[in-house]
């Protein structure tokens, strides 16, 4: 696989989880997520792939709106590293949150396409 099909596959696979998770599209989403999946909010708490689908599909996390912004992908090794600013209209346990973060997804290989691996969201404000 070329470094520019890789870009431009995990480019992709961005744009679907982003997709899937602002209409709650688990089994797409699920699709997409490594089953070793560590998702490190930015509040600081982590989330596996299991309970990450489960908050989405409970209603416990609800997104309204992202926009991304400052995109960057870097591929080595086999591994994608994507970082960008996010901007996100969330519901949390019932709580609505405006988010300025930003955020670090890596990205691995899989029989299937690429996988998400680790995602990082740290707050700006």
């Amino acid at each position: 696989m070329s470094p520019r099909s890789s870009d431009e596959a995990v480019k992709a696979c961005e744009d679907r989880r982003y997709q899937a998770v602002l209409v709650a599209d688990t089994q797409a989403l699920g699709e997409l997520l490594d089953e070793s999946l560590v998702y490190t909010h930015s509040t600081g708490t982590v989330d596996g792939k299991a309970s990450y689908l489960a908050a989405i599909a409970g209603g416990g996390l609800f997104y309204r709106k992202i926009e991304r912004s400052e995109i960057s992908l870097l591929v080595r090794d086999r591994t994608a590293f994507v970082f960008c600013r996010i901007a996100m209209d969330i519901v949390v346990g019932g709580t609505p949150k405006l988010l300025d973060n930003r955020m670090t997804s890596v990205w691995v290989p899989h029989q299937a396409g690429w996988r998400l691996l680790v995602a990082h969201s740290t707050p700006l404000r």
